[in-house]
């Protein structure tokens, strides 16, 4: 029986389905969910959600955005969302890995304060903007 590392996490024995990917360090797993994302998907429309967030949060926006894939930003929840909410708002990035992420156009920020309702909306337009738009080939 091959040992475990003190610093993993365990299976969540109520789930059914994993997906394990290589890596050693937290966020190695961040390129894949957007892989994974992409092909369960497949060519229906898709968003990723960040709520609160920290430093691994970064990648997995940017691991998004790579993938064409909206992120819709939950400002008001924390962190890593409210400093890309803010960015967003302002215009003015953190540092130049983050310019890139603010003028993708693949960022929206709606504030938590705003309600659920106003959060579904935002989340239907996103997935109706994506599956209007044409297919890419490949």
């Amino acid at each position: 029986m091959q040992s475990v590392a003190s610093d993993t996490a365990p299976l969540e024995p109520h789930h059914t389905h994993f997906v394990l990917v290589p890596g050693k360090a937290w966020g190695d797993e961040a390129p894949w969910i957007a892989r994974v994302a992409n092909e369960l998907s497949y060519k229906a429309p898709s968003v990723t959600i960040l709520i609160n967030g920290g430093k691994i949060a970064w990648l997995d926006v940017t691991s998004s955005v790579k993938a064409r894939r909206p992120v819709v930003v939950l400002a008001g929840s924390g962190r890593t969302a409210d400093t890309l909410a803010a960015m967003l708002r302002s215009g003015q990035p953190v540092n130049d890995s983050t310019a890139t992420l603010t003028t993708s156009g693949f960022l929206h920020a709606i504030d938590l304060e705003q309600g659920f309702d106003a959060i579904a909306q935002l989340l239907r337009d996103r997935l109706t903007t994506i599956s209007s738009a044409p297919s890419k080939a490949g």
